[in-house]
């Protein structure tokens, strides 16, 4: 009678042990969510607080895993949106704002629209591209830095595929 108890006692204390794990997993994961929240939304009061016009165009690194050298670009929309272009498909994508620094929390502006009309004709070429699969590549489809200038010219040109 006693090794069916014992059996039934280390599976007992096996299953305590796993809940206890995945309940400290789960503690640890909110913990790191909030605190990226909370970084991200810190980063877009300042957005806020500058009052970046509609149109700007947004220069951002990923952070911390591995593709802090790699700039990824998008068109400002407002404080609730960005509109930008996402490897591997080209996908051309509106993501809110806290969303997009969520993935890219090392951001500048890099230029802002000239006028008011230029501003509108930014987002209506960003807004119109939205559902897009275009292609990703520096040579043949372009990245998002081509695509936010493509928005900002209204041409397919960038600097970054004549410099080499």
């Amino acid at each position: 009678p006693h090794p069916i108890g014992a059996m039934e006692a280390a599976d007992a204390e096996s299953t305590t042990a796993e809940s206890d794990a995945q309940t400290l997993a789960m503690a640890f994961a909110r913990q790191a969510v909030q605190l990226a929240l909370r970084r991200a939304e810190y980063e877009a009061l300042k957005v806020l607080a500058w009052r970046f016009p509609r149109g700007t165009w947004i220069a951002a690194r990923a952070g911390g895993d591995g593709n802090d050298n790699v700039e990824h670009h998008a068109v400002y929309i407002s404080s609730e949106e960005v509109v930008h272009k996402m490897p591997p498909d080209g996908q051309v994508v509106s993501w809110s704002w806290l969303s997009f620094l969520l993935q890219f929390p090392k951001w500048r502006a890099q230029a802002q629209p000239d006028s008011d009309a230029h501003a509108d004709e930014i987002l209506s070429r960003a807004r119109e591209r939205i559902g897009r699969v275009e292609g990703y590549g520096a040579y043949i489809y372009g990245t998002s830095e081509h695509f936010v200038e493509e928005c900002y010219a209204g041409s397919q040109t960038s600097s970054s595929s004549t410099s080499g």
